[in-house]
């Protein structure tokens, strides 16, 4: 992406771990926390800035962004830098996962549940 001038924008959602993993297991399994690193400087270790590179992307925002009022602002600088790349790593609660899916862990939860006393 950096090699060749693509223009995009990378959005990593960071969390601090395996956050679905944590909802099944338990969040204080030392195996489901990550080393966290700073995604947000790919772009450096990817060639970023380096004169050597015949043609390179020009970097637009690539920065954490904490709270809804700095995604917001960093997608006005976005939508206004169309020829850039830029990279945010929007940083989760480590426990945000989708109603959807906390309702559904917990159901299997309870079925297992029953399933065992039933068995006993």
């Amino acid at each position: 992406m950096v090699r060749f001038n693509t223009n995009l924008v990378v959005i990593l959602l960071n969390n601090d771990g395996y956050t679905i993993e944590k909802l099944i297991h338990g969040p204080d399994r030392a195996y489901n926390n990550i080393q966290m690193w700073r995604y947000y400087k790919s772009f450096e270790y990817f060639g970023d800035g380096l004169k050597q590179n015949r043609e390179q992307a020009v970097t637009g925002f690539a920065g954490q962004v904490k709270t809804r009022e700095e995604f917001e602002k960093t997608m006005a600088q976005v939508v206004k830098e169309t020829n850039k790349i830029h990279f945010l790593e929007l940083v989760m609660p480590p426990m945000d996962a989708p109603k959807s899916l906390t309702v559904t862990i917990e159901g299997t939860k309870e079925y297992k549940q029953r399933e065992k006393q039933g068995q006993e």
